[in-house]
């Protein structure tokens, strides 16, 4: 079992909504590039469903349906990196006999040592 088990594979990326609620999506299909709106959170669930262009009715999954400013913004986005790392701090802690990594204090919050 790996000592870094509980390291995130992925980041997740916060994209905004705008004003009124809405986030904006682009159709894949290079012959439409449509840019529509959804409401994030309308209650569908599942593994299986597709997002589908109301210009050309292009059906791919919903991570299919970024617009380019999306991606951009995603590529530059910066997560808390003490908070990604503390696993494998701890988990470099853990092998050397101690409870914990002591750059982080009780609540989890990294702590600058000098």
């Amino acid at each position: 079992m790996s000592r870094f088990g509980d390291f995130p594979k992925q980041i997740n990326v916060p994209i905004p909504t705008d004003e009124t609620g809405m986030v904006g999506r682009e159709c894949p299909n290079a012959e439409c590039e449509g840019y529509f709106k959804l409401q994030p959170g309308t209650g569908l669930t599942g593994d299986d469903l597709d997002c589908v262009c109301p210009y050309c009715g292009h059906r791919g999954k919903p991570d299919q349906f970024w617009t380019k400013e999306q991606i951009e913004y995603a590529k530059s986005y910066t997560p808390n990196m003490p908070t990604l790392l503390r696993p494998v701090f701890d988990a470099v802690w853990n092998a050397a006999g101690w409870e914990r990594s002591f750059n982080y204090d009780e609540n989890g919050k990294w702590t600058r040592r000098d």
